[in-house]
């Protein structure tokens, strides 16, 4: 059962009379790659990292692993198509696994997420503090409880810092 409405991440940008591989160009500019499908595994982690998105190839992996994405199987690994790139940079943008500021996703991130990454640069604890100081249980509680959407996104980033402390969130 899906309760959430992700799926429709996957057809981010698809009603686009410009083609796919057109749109993924500048990536593979940006990544100083010839534009290649089928792509490798190694490819598709340069291509994503071009775009500044945060993706190694185990976190890759376990977006195949968790069928979040699904290029086909070929005789040498994966082999990613146009079509495939796409989905799976929309997952990353659903995500919201963007490279910390200076970035160019910085205008869709919060001012929370904004004031924790350059926190985090600074070397400036206050927040990690915060989060560390409550429980997951505490922050789930209080973001039911926000009452402004300001309130939730300076919530929803403590919840970020607590999932990192506790080694489940990148």
């Amino acid at each position: 059962m899906n309760i959430l409405p992700i799926n429709e991440y996957e057809h981010a940008g698809y009603d686009s009379a410009e083609p796919i591989e057109t749109r993924l160009s500048p990536l593979w500019i940006a990544a100083g790659l010839p534009p290649a499908y089928p792509a490798s595994d190694r490819d598709v982690v340069r291509l994503a990292v071009a775009g500044q998105y945060v993706l190694t190839r185990n976190d890759l992996a376990e977006l195949v692993e968790s069928g979040a994405v699904c290029p086909d199987k070929g005789n040498s690994g994966r082999r990613w198509s146009a079509v495939d790139i796409n989905r799976l940079l929309a997952r990353l943008e659903l995500l919201q696994r963007w490279q910390a500021t200076p970035s160019v996703h910085d205008a869709k991130k919060s001012k929370w997420r904004l004031v924790a990454e350059i926190s985090e640069q600074d070397g400036n604890t206050d927040l990690a503090d915060e989060a560390e100081a409550r429980t997951g249980e505490e922050l789930l509680a209080l973001l039911t409880h926000a009452g402004t959407a300001v309130d939730r996104e300076a919530i929803i980033e403590l919840i970020r810092i607590k999932l990192k402390q506790l080694g489940v969130y990148r």
